[in-house]
């Protein structure tokens, strides 16, 4: 049986959580006798494939599009949502300037086409994407999406809850739970010397989003703090990184993207690992915290919580 990985056009480009996820879960199929290609296109080829798995409801409309595809192929295709309610989602200081602004000052409605057309710039077909659209509204997108998909697999309880809550039509019966977990990575060399211990470690792509500019505010008083920045800076975020750069204590380093089994040397030589994002799912970098802060002890974390509140009565 072959099977098609389907996700964000620069995932090879910019690794994150949801490409550890996705390759973690290839490599197991793949160990069960699977086939298993991945493609970040819209509009892929599908001939040769049996089903699809698509992730990441967040990226509208990349997802859609990519769902719509395989169904009007006749295929069917699974779903790793890895979904934040928009009602929760980060405040306008977690925003990039233009939608910090357009956050402030437009309806809600407004925002969401603008950051819609938007994403449609990198999608095949670009802003001209928005005409294959059956609506401009990102969460009647992911309902599609949701609806569609064979079976919805969420990280945990606390996610099945919030998109049964959150899409009435999406029925019970097609969401199970599939924890999310950490297995050590095969290790690898870094590209770049850990450096000496005692450092606060924060591991992830630079943006407003993860919050890092606060971090570094709050620990610039600290006696003896400095911050050791893994990742590179997001598009349109260079000088968010240099602003983040700028207010973090002396002898703060931004270190460049490291291979997956790299990060543990990193983890050990901590004083503390920090995540100061607004959004962090499912919380990857602070299982490997954990499970690389107390080597020997733990083989295998499971994250049994979920950073969102439970959805309110109505």
């Amino acid at each position: 049986m072959r099977i098609l990985f389907q996700t964000r056009p620069d995932h090879l480009q910019r690794p994150g959580g949801d490409a550890i996820v996705i390759e973690a879960l290839r490599q197991r199929l793949i160990a069960l006798g699977f086939r298993v290609d991945l493609s970040g296109a819209a509009a892929a080829d599908l001939q040769a494939y049996d089903a699809v798995h698509l992730f990441n409801l967040e990226l509208m409309p990349h997802t859609f599009l990519q769902a719509e595809n395989t169904r009007r192929r006749g295929h069917p295709y699974f779903l790793t949502p890895i979904y934040w309610s928009p009602g929760e989602s980060a405040p306008w200081r977690g925003c990039a300037q233009p939608e910090k602004t357009a956050r402030r000052l437009l309806p809600e409605r407004a925002v969401d086409l603008i950051s819609l057309a938007s994403a449609c710039r990198r999608c095949d077909g670009g802003v001209r994407s928005l005409a294959r659209l059956p609506s401009l509204s990102r969460q009647r997108l992911r309902a599609s999406v949701l609806t569609g998909a064979t079976r919805v697999f969420a990280s945990c309880d606390a996610e099945r809850r919030r998109l049964l809550h959150d899409f009435p039509a999406l029925s019970p019966e097609k969401v199970v739970v599939a924890r999310f977990g950490y297995r050590a990575a095969s290790p690898a060399p870094a590209t770049v010397p850990p450096p000496e211990p005692g450092y606060f470690l924060c591991v992830g792509a630079f943006g407003p989003r993860k919050n890092q500019l606060n971090l570094a505010r709050a620990l610039r008083g600290v006696p003896g703090a400095r911050i050791v920045f893994v990742g590179s800076a997001g598009p349109g975020t260079e000088a968010y990184r240099r602003a983040v750069l700028a207010e973090a204590p002396a002898g703060s380093l931004s270190l460049p993207d490291q291979p997956h089994g790299a990060l543990p040397s990193f983890y050990r030589g901590a004083r503390a690992v920090v995540q100061a994002s607004f959004i962090e799912l499912p919380g990857l970098v602070a299982m490997e915290a954990v499970a690389n802060l107390r080597p020997g002890r733990v083989e295998r974390i499971f994250l049994h919580g979920f950073k969102q509140r439970p959805p309110r009565a109505p």
